[in-house]
């Protein structure tokens, strides 16, 4: 069937079997890591939305900003905005979707940042485009749970030896003479990556923030400076 006589679920169908991926192809030279722009992603489906003559219209449905504190006193500007997008081909064939994007900044470009998120994600789901190597997801980071005690009734809780009694007040004694944790260390590598994903997510530039603490890159960040940075992006007063 040829491309302008098929009806837009047709076509969309088309656009993922001819689009097999969209790399990751720009890089952030400061802290050395791929991404995908939203270059990327439009530049892979401009030609397959041309041939299949899909257009896509956009509808702002709800923008909320507000002023947030920036741990060095200043003032970050936070944007939250709520779109439709409707595709829609020549039979006026249509398929509405719904998207949300976050977006900050120091400056003016927190709506732009916002919309942009909302976009390249909105293209990546419809179309479900892969990137050509592992993709960081919810799955990348999953804190461990122990499992939930089970309820002790009267009888349960053996006696202890005498052996065993003098460890465990020994070992209680330790934990309350033991150091707190020194937040001026380096954070680690598994903190590092997670503050770079939570920064791509917000759309915040690294060089934001390696201004912000005086750092010559995110490496240097302490982990006391790392805690005040993802509660600030979290919506937390840092």
């Amino acid at each position: 069937m040829k491309a302008e006589e098929q009806n837009l679920h047709q076509s969309i169908a088309s656009i993922m079997n001819e689009l097999k991926g969209v790399g990751k192809n720009s890089t952030n030279e400061e802290e050395n890591y791929k991404y995908r722009s939203i270059d990327d992603v439009m530049g892979a489906l401009k030609p397959l939305l041309t041939k299949y003559r899909v257009i896509c219209s956009v509808e702002v449905l709800d923008v909320q900003r507000e002023e947030r504190q920036a741990a060095t006193g200043g003032t970050l500007i936070w944007s939250l905005v709520k779109v439709k997008y409707t595709l829609r081909k020549d039979n006026n064939d249509t398929l509405e979707c719904v998207m949300f994007g976050e977006g900050m900044d120091g400056g003016d470009k927190s709506l732009n940042k916002a919309l942009t998120s909302a976009y390249k994600y909105f293209l990546t789901e419809v179309f479900c485009i892969a990137t050509d190597d592992a993709m960081m997801d919810s799955e990348a980071y999953s804190p461990k749970v122990d499992a939930p005690a089970k309820p002790k009734t009267p009888g349960d809780t053996p006696s202890l030896r005498p052996q065993q009694a003098a460890s465990k007040i020994a070992n209680f004694a330790a934990d309350q003479t033991a150091e707190p944790e020194d937040k001026t260390v380096p954070i680690s590598q598994e903190e590092m990556d997670a503050l770079v994903k939570k920064l791509n997510y917000m759309n915040v530039s690294n060089a934001t923030i390696v201004k912000e603490y005086g750092l010559k890159s995110l490496r240097d960040m302490t982990k006391e400076q790392y805690e005040k940075v993802m509660a600030r992006l979290s919506g937390k007063t840092a």
